[in-house]
């Protein structure tokens, strides 16, 4: 589970991260057809200052499933164009 104070840019660098790091993103299927197919919530026991702000981006968060990727499709993705044409 995490939070971000400014999710419009801050998720996409994070799974982008992840990415990078080899892992890809799992999506449960039964939050399909939903906001953006991850499962959001309020964080549970607030300080009672942040309540006063009302609902804020940090005051939600997300919980995020990854798994390893597959390594030989990682192998092919570091390769150069060339470098795949070549294998094959």
């Amino acid at each position: 589970m995490v939070a971000f104070a400014d999710p419009s840019w801050q998720l996409p660098r994070y799974l982008e991260t992840m990415e990078e790091a080899g892992l890809s993103e799992v999506f449960l299927p039964m939050l399909r057809g939903e906001a953006d197919g991850r499962l959001w919530r309020s964080v549970p026991s607030r300080r009672w200052y942040s309540d006063q702000r009302g609902e804020t981006p940090g005051s939600q968060e997300v919980v995020l499933i990854h798994r390893k990727r597959d390594e030989a499709l990682m192998q092919l993705r570091r390769q150069s164009p060339t470098e795949v044409r070549n294998r094959l």
